[in-house]
């Protein structure tokens, strides 16, 4: 499945060499991929699907022009999988990344919760210390403090292998995150889970990482609170007005307070909203548009 217009919003595409997946930690709880493959699929998600069919589409990742100005696309790579999934052989992982080496003007997202798969496999292909190439994004997805050590994992491949932009993805923020160091990650996206059964995002949660992104230096991305309830906007009006929290949320977005209501409870916070990219980005943005002016002449 490759999608070249996304709904996530903090990427513009996805690809899915591989589908299926299985649970690890308390995030994976009510996972969104999970939900998509039994509504949609025709696999049992527990089943790891290798796609081989579908390694050649890196070849329709083309840049984009945004405000004028040409741009290196986004593309979340396994959104419905792990690309460091234990049960995916080393041999079709190395396809994955021969195929994503092969496509240098896309800039490729993998996020796991399996970094010991990836320390282990970046070993392997790039040898003890060679660099992850400039347009490969490494991140976490991290739901609490239970869950850490992955984030040490990351500093250890970034560190090792000269990972470009070594991100994490709070989502979904479900217990506080106070025991986790940010310190070496380039950008963090935040989000409260979503869904029937979503569990509640507390607001010291969520603004303990906007302030240890902060003092990591990252970039900050917030994505959604993922529920009406988890806005405090919202709640304060339903509260003072005596309104439903639907109400109080249509009465948000018409007074200003809340800017994006398209994401799932909003996601305003404290009057402005996060959608920020880490200086990476403008790197490759630059050195995109030197490629332009070189093919020129």
């Amino acid at each position: 499945m490759t999608v070249m217009k996304s709904g996530i919003s903090w990427t513009d595409s996805s690809w899915n060499p591989v589908t299926g997946c299985t649970k690890v930690s308390p995030g994976c709880q009510h996972c969104y991929a999970e939900t998509l493959t039994q509504r949609f699929g025709r696999q049992s998600f527990g089943d790891i699907v290798l796609h081989p069919s579908r390694l050649r589409q890196v070849t329709q990742f083309k840049p984009l022009m945004k405000d004028g100005v040409l741009v290196p696309r986004l593309v979340f790579v396994n959104s419905m999988s792990d690309a460091f999934h234990e049960r995916i052989p080393d041999e079709f992982r190395d396809q994955i990344f021969d195929a994503i080496e092969s496509n240098s003007s896309a800039i490729f997202q993998l996020l796991t919760k399996r970094p010991g798969v990836a320390q282990r496999y970046l070993r392997r292909r790039y040898g003890g210390h060679g660099a992850l190439p400039a347009h490969i994004w490494l991140g976490v997805s991290i739901e609490n403090n239970a869950v850490r050590k992955r984030i040490d994992v990351l500093r250890a491949i970034a560190s090792r292998h000269a990972v470009s932009c070594a991100f994490l993805s709070v989502e979904p923020l479900i217990a506080p995150i106070d025991a986790c160091e940010f310190n070496g990650m380039a950008w963090v996206l935040i989000g409260g889970e979503s869904g029937l059964r979503c569990r509640p995002m507390e607001m010291s949660w969520l603004e303990e990482a906007v302030t240890k992104s902060r003092s990591a230096g990252a970039a900050i991305w917030f994505k959604q609170y993922g529920h009406i309830r988890n806005n405090p906007d919202v709640v304060r009006i339903a509260r003072d007005e005596r309104l439903s929290l639907s109400a109080a949320f249509d009465i948000a977005v018409e007074r200003g307070l809340e800017h994006l209501p398209s994401e799932k409870g909003g996601a305003t916070l404290r009057g402005r909203t996060f959608r920020e990219l880490p200086r990476t980005f403008e790197v490759a943005k630059e050195a995109l548009r030197a490629e332009q002016h070189r093919s020129l002449r």
